[in-house]
């Protein structure tokens, strides 16, 4: 008797395992499906005030450790903040934020 309910509970857990696999499979299919059928939008260049300093940072190819002064942030992050939430906790308007981030904006590279 012991034999046959260690059996079904092996077979249980096995299930298990098996069902919560299958669920992580399916959440990344449908995280691959979503970022296929819906890429997010590419950087046009203009700083808007729903990016995080993460995004201009990379977008701009501007260090941290310089974009943090300007915003008032420690270089090793911290709290997740729009230049939207910054600029309000600072007290200063959105577009001047944006306009000394546009100002750090390092120069093109020619074209060939």
């Amino acid at each position: 008797m012991d034999k046959v309910s260690e059996a079904k509970r092996g077979r249980w857990i096995r299930l298990g395992l098996g069902v919560f696999a299958a669920l992580i499979a399916a959440v990344f299919a449908v995280r691959f499906v979503m970022f296929v059928l819906f890429p997010p939008p590419p950087f046009d260049g203009q700083v808007e005030g729903w990016m995080t300093p993460r995004f201009v940072s990379q977008a701009m190819r501007i260090p941290p450790q310089e974009l943090a002064p300007i915003l008032g942030l420690k270089p090793e992050g911290g709290k997740r903040e729009t230049l939207d939430d910054i600029a309000e906790r600072l007290g200063v308007p959105v577009a001047d934020l944006i306009a000394q981030i546009e100002a750090m904006r390092p120069p093109e590279p020619p074209q060939p």
